[in-house]
């Protein structure tokens, strides 16, 4: 499944990639801590094996999901 199917799928991803390319102006420190402490944990209950949807319990699905949030924020 490509990354717009589970948007399409997990809208709620949407506002998450709002919230993290706000994050332009701090420091990678900040960034992470964000991540990790925020995004991520809603992030595993959308895609991956917490997932609700059986379409977005699998690793494909969390590893490109972890891979764009990844991609947007090192910017």
């Amino acid at each position: 499944m490509d990354f717009d199917k589970i948007l399409l799928k997990a809208p709620q991803l949407i506002p998450m990639i709002y919230e993290a390319s706000q994050l332009t102006d701090v420091s990678y420190n900040i960034k992470n801590r964000y991540w990790y402490k925020v995004l991520k944990p809603k992030m595993i209950k959308i895609v991956g094996f917490e997932a609700e949807s059986k379409e977005l319990a699998s690793c494909e699905a969390y590893d490109k999901v972890y891979r764009f949030f990844i991609d947007l924020m090192v910017m």
